[in-house]
């Protein structure tokens, strides 16, 4: 049996859905999942109505883990938490963002012995962050797989080949947990070209410190939140125009994916992920304030041809491979 310990990740963000959707299609392997709140439980709850959710302590995480090990059963960990002498787990490393900087270098270093200790399984989620990061880290590749992102689900039909722009351009910009989404830098290139009167931005995530620091250093855009918890993401796809990220340290942006596969014109940074996974699908832009151009010259009533998501059959093909792998770890 499989357990998904989902108790390292602390809001309901990308990579507790990443483990949401590997736990639902793992389906009857997996026989319970753990989490820290019970506003966690449920979500996953709302997801998976039959599923076994526990609510638990630090102390009780640990109590779980030994349990775990004694019993032989696989224990998925969808974040980059490896816990030290577990030799039968998976954990899932998602960008390098958090091993950076003077904090990064301390998690680095724990996440390095915890690695050595276990000698357990590592994925990453992509080969041009995830893999070269595991590989400077020294993982040998015996230990190393790749598990993707799902990009499955009901995706409506766009109704035309084209979408028509509007008189007010919706831009719609997908989390708010960190700064390593980089809105400072698009909102300081809005302010400089003076082009943000014909443009409204509205982020799909959560009120907190960043989004209210954002709001009172730009009072003259038009900034507004929207609750993740409380609007599917397809509904807020529906509400915008154009999708934009200038994200430099996203790991996949499920969000992303599921817009280009809705057919919402989408633009980003030119970062090695974002070229890993949406070449051929989206505009990239090597800058921030490029993009913010390419915005400006948007015209009300322009038509843009609805992309798509070119390497959808790819991560299809990739995600179910990796499931069948973990049922059999």
């Amino acid at each position: 049996m499989i357990v998904v310990n989902m108790w390292f990740i602390r809001h309901s963000n990308g990579l507790f859905h990443y483990g949401l959707d590997y736990t639902e299609a793992l389906g009857a392997s997996v026989r319970e999942i753990w989490v820290r709140a019970e506003t966690l439980a449920q979500t996953v709850l709302a997801r998976i109505p039959t599923a076994k959710v526990r609510v638990l302590t630090r102390k009780q995480l640990l109590a779980e883990m030994i349990r775990a090990h004694r019993q032989e059963e696989l224990v998925f960990t969808p974040s980059a938490h490896p816990v030290a002498f577990m030799r039968r787990q998976v954990v899932v490393v998602h960008d390098s963002f958090p091993f950076t900087g003077r904090t990064g270098a301390i998690k680095l270093a724990l996440f390095r012995m915890a690695l050595t200790l276990s000698r357990s399984a590592v994925a990453y989620i992509n080969r041009s962050d995830g893999l070269r990061f595991l590989k400077r880290c020294g993982v040998e590749e015996a230990r190393m797989r790749y598990l993707p992102n799902h990009v499955g689900g009901p995706v409506p039909a766009p109704p035309s080949g084209v979408v028509t722009i509007g008189r007010q351009i919706v831009v719609g910009l997908f989390g708010s947990d960190s700064s390593k989404k980089n809105y400072d830098a698009l909102f300081a290139a809005v302010r400089a070209g003076r082009q943000g009167s014909s443009v409204s931005w509205r982020i799909f995530g959560h009120h907190n410190a960043y989004t209210e620091r954002l709001r009172a250093a730009y009072p003259e855009l038009a900034i507004e939140v929207v609750g993740s918890d409380s609007l599917s993401m397809p509904a807020f796809i529906r509400s915008i125009d154009i999708a934009v990220s200038v994200a430099e340290g996203e790991g996949f942006a499920r969000p992303v994916a599921l817009a280009l596969m809705s057919g919402c014109p989408t633009f980003l940074l030119d970062t090695p992920v974002f070229r890993e996974f949406y070449t051929g699908s989206a505009e990239m832009f090597e800058t921030p304030a490029a993009l913010v151009a390419a915005l400006a010259a948007l015209r009300p009533g322009q038509e843009m041809d609805r992309p798509q998501l070119a390497c959808e059959y790819e991560l299809r093909r990739d995600f179910y491979a990796g499931v069948a792998w973990l049922e059999t770890c």
